[in-house]
């Protein structure tokens, strides 16, 4: 795959992750408001770290926010994209931390009573390392070629 497939399929990939995490964002407010029987319950899609009142406004807001980046590098324009090549490792190596510390959470939590992964917090991660790819992916905005100077 070329560059324009690259590119194409990375600004997929951050849509990709935004629509993960909305997913989760849309499937917890539905559970809580109806509790339908074909959706885990509420306890699945927290950590219970954060009480539902203010995470709620905080996933609209990293919803919009991820929308924004998202779009920008859609369009390849914009000022939330990363252009500093040391900015970009860092934001690679914090993705890659994030990633992975969300993998330890999972089992850890898993060594404990009820051992299934939906009861242990799988909801939660899937949408952790959907902003943990978010992020990688944000940050390898490639970056602008010049043209040669004729």
């Amino acid at each position: 795959m070329g560059p324009i497939g690259s590119e194409t399929s990375r600004v997929l990939g951050l849509w990709f992750c935004l629509a993960v995490f909305v997913a989760r964002v849309l499937g917890q407010f539905e559970v809580l408001l109806h509790a339908p029987p074909w959706l885990p319950p509420f306890e699945a899609w927290s950590s219970g770290l954060i009480p539902y009142s203010i995470l709620l406004p905080v996933q609209v807001l990293l919803v919009a926010w991820m929308a924004v980046i998202a779009s920008d590098h859609a369009r390849s324009a914009g000022s939330l994209r990363v252009h500093d090549p040391r900015k970009r490792t860092v934001l690679h190596a914090l993705a890659a931390i994030y990633a992975v510390s969300m993998l330890l959470r999972l089992f850890v939590t898993l060594a404990y009573p009820p051992h299934t992964l939906l009861d242990r917090g799988l909801i939660p991660v899937v949408a952790h390392w959907a902003i943990a790819g978010f992020v990688y992916l944000a940050a390898a905005t490639p970056s602008e070629r010049r043209l040669p100077v004729t």
